[in-house]
């Protein structure tokens, strides 16, 4: 191989390495942004259950705190036979969270319009359904009650869970 030749070899593998070096950075630097949570921002679970007794329907509120507020909602169907949920309109659910003194901070339907249709929900035996969503700003920290309200008619229901907010 001549010297002119294994050159333009040497220059031709330098190209390649620094085509491969952006995209492995970039790779790299996605992973640790996206990677677990240090110490310092580890989020906090609380979850309450309400089972009332005699009644069909119980449910399950799971609050993740920590930088945003995660809330889900789980409706069990307790019941041998399947239930039909009715709600009035499109707004089935909502979610409030209110701080220590009693005061709404945040609700979830806050600004958000709803279809005004009459709706079902089936809900078989041992069946059950699960509203999510997320309060979208970062509240101080504190004590505060997170509430899930399921709108339906028929098995209205509310749930609440106390959590801090670190």
């Amino acid at each position: 191989m001549s010297s002119k030749s294994a050159a333009a070899f040497y220059i031709r593998i330098c190209i390649v390495d620094i085509k491969l070096v952006f995209p492995i950075a970039a790779a790299a630097t996605l992973a640790f942004a996206c990677g677990p949570w240090s110490q310092t921002q580890a989020d906090s679970r609380v979850s309450h259950q309400q089972i009332t007794e005699g009644k069909p329907l119980g449910s399950v509120l799971e609050v993740r705190a920590g930088g945003e507020i995660d809330l889900a909602l789980r409706v069990t169907n307790n019941s041998k036979r399947t239930l039909e949920l009715l709600f009035p309109d499109g707004f089935t659910h909502d979610f409030f969270v209110l701080d220590s003194e009693g005061h709404e901070v945040w609700r979830w339907s806050q600004g958000r319009m709803f279809t005004s249709v009459l709706q079902t929900r089936q809900l078989r035996a041992n069946g059950s359904v699960t509203y999510h969503n997320t309060a979208n700003r970062r509240l101080p920290k504190g004590e505060y009650t997170a509430v899930a309200v399921l709108r339906s008619g028929n098995h209205p229901m509310e749930t609440r869970v106390a959590f801090v907010q670190q």
